[in-house]
């Protein structure tokens, strides 16, 4: 249930629906059906997690296998079906990279390629540049510098409670999603300082298996800098 802010519209993957809303009046302005039997190769695939992409959105889904770059006017513009369990997917440096529970880690969408093993892949954010990739299970978030296509991995933060959904906010500091402690924390990018933003959030009780994340909490930012988080309790 992630949602993903582009200027006065916040997009929300609804696992069966894709949804938007006008963020200045809370109102959904659409909505888009996801098929669990695509209908074709241009079907939305049931969208459990965004990221932005230009004017497009990246949809990943673990319910359908796949990730899709997708447009509002457009439709689907690229996909990439064979990945077995995609938790969340961005773009860096010009290539879609996915965090793909049954791959074991951060991927390539393209040909599967492994950049980084992970116990439970979970949330990625990006600035185009520089990837952090969240461990569910070991409650690491690893910093990946792409170095002219050699990656430099370092591990960025430790210590977190289950972290899922992550995004950069505008003052130089990553936001975290903690299943494991109902909290949103931020992580200070030059110090690595953590501090709680809120607390008692209403998150996805356990899932009914694999893989961890479930139905994922996600966070994003506005082009104000308001921060919105995508809490499943009570669905």
């Amino acid at each position: 249930l992630p949602g993903l802010h582009k200027q006065d519209a916040l997009f929300e993957a609804d696992i069966y629906n894709l949804r938007q809303f006008n963020t200045r009046t809370g109102e959904q302005e659409n909505m888009y059906k996801g098929y669990l039997v695509p209908e074709s190769t241009e079907s939305l695939i049931m969208p459990m997690n965004l990221s932005a992409d230009g004017d497009n959105l990246i949809i990943s889904s673990w319910y359908s296998a796949a990730v899709q770059v997708w447009n509002p006017k457009l439709g689907v513009i690229e996909s990439y079906p064979n990945l077995p369990v995609p938790i969340d997917a961005v773009r860096v440096n010009g290539e879609i990279v996915v965090s793909d529970f049954g791959l074991g880690g951060v991927v390539y969408a393209s040909d599967n390629t492994l950049i980084l093993p992970l116990e439970a892949a979970s949330g990625l954010a990006t600035d185009g540049e520089t990837l952090w990739a969240a461990d569910w299970v070991t409650g690491v978030i690893k910093q990946i510098d792409f170095n002219n296509g050699s990656p430099t991995i370092t591990d960025f933060a430790t210590g977190l409670m289950n972290p899922e959904g992550l995004a950069l906010d505008k003052d130089g500091g990553l936001l975290v999603v903690e299943w494991g402690a109902s909290r949103l924390s931020r992580i200070d990018l030059s110090t690595r300082e953590v501090t709680t933003i809120v607390e008692d959030l209403e998150l996805w009780g356990p899932g009914l298996g694999e893989p961890p994340t479930w139905n994922f909490d996600g966070v994003t930012v506005g082009q104000s800098g308001d921060i919105y988080v995508s809490g499943g309790g009570n669905h």
